[in-house]
């Protein structure tokens, strides 16, 4: 089968492989997917798929405005040239690899983890910026050299106004660029200075704090409250990295937190 698309309004399509593959012609170059070899079909350019018989394909839709407006966070300046993506993605190692496993969380044996998947809300909504900042960090485009050049440090007084920031918006998603525009900085700025004084990037301390609201939850229940409840109301979708990462912090698993705070006192 032969497929050719000349778009009409721009968009980005991120494609993984389950099984399969197609040969891809855009933008001068024809490549071949594969399960460890994506396709990002980038804005307006025309693309064309020659794929086989047999194959199993996700595929991720971004708007064009989401991509430019965080990266306009990103960089702390407007942004005038489209963003164009180099369309292969390599999946076996640096952001590929991190964007292939959101991906596989996200639609790969839906039936087994669906009750682990947010429906809507802050835990979808969050890994969508999440997403998007990977792919603007992590894969090559033009504004590349610019999202990761050298970062300068920042004052004080705006990682704690980026800090207060989070503690009071934590339950609304939120994503580097939003915090960088807070800070008044680019993303880049911010989050080497965020790992230089306070030991972690910008949106681990986000996780941090969401881990400490999802804590106080479950010590003062109501008669609904489960793990599972807390755990996505705080915009964690993925509960086996969920229960692990809040053992490694509180030396206790959610269940047992909340095991103790609903047991009968004596």
């Amino acid at each position: 089968m032969v497929i050719s698309s000349i778009p009409s309004a721009p968009y980005y399509s991120l494609y993984f492989r389950h099984s399969g593959s197609s040969e891809y012609r855009v933008l001068g170059r024809i490549f071949v997917t594969s399960p460890s070899c994506g396709a990002f079909w980038p804005g307006l350019h025309p693309v064309q798929v020659r794929t086989n018989e047999n194959w199993h394909v996700f595929g991720t839709r971004f708007s064009s405005g989401a991509i430019q407006v965080e990266l306009s966070h990103l960089l702390g300046r407007d942004i005038v040239r489209p963003v164009d993506f180099d369309p292969m993605v390599n999946f076996n190692y640096g952001a590929g690899r991190i964007v292939r496993q959101m991906l596989a969380q996200l639609y790969e044996k839906p039936g087994q983890h669906e009750s682990e998947l947010p429906k809507s809300g802050l835990g979808m909504r969050q890994i969508e910026l999440s997403l998007i900042t990977l792919i603007l960090e992590g894969l090559r485009h033009n504004y590349s050299k610019f999202v990761n050049g050298p970062g300068r440090n920042i004052a004080p007084w705006q990682v704690r106004t980026v800090e207060e920031f989070i503690s009071e918006n934590a339950d609304r998603p939120l994503s580097l660029g939003n915090l960088a525009v807070i800070g008044g900085v680019s993303g880049r700025s911010l989050q080497y200075t965020f790992r230089r004084h306070r030991g972690c990037s910008p949106m681990k301390f986000l996780r941090r704090i969401r881990l400490e609201r999802v804590r106080n939850e479950l010590l003062h229940p109501i008669q609904d409250t489960t793990v599972t409840s807390a755990a996505m109301r705080w915009g964690f979708f993925h509960l086996g990295r969920f229960a692990a990462e809040y053992r490694q912090r509180f030396n206790e698993s959610p269940a047992a937190t909340l095991h103790k705070a609903t047991r009968p006192h004596v």
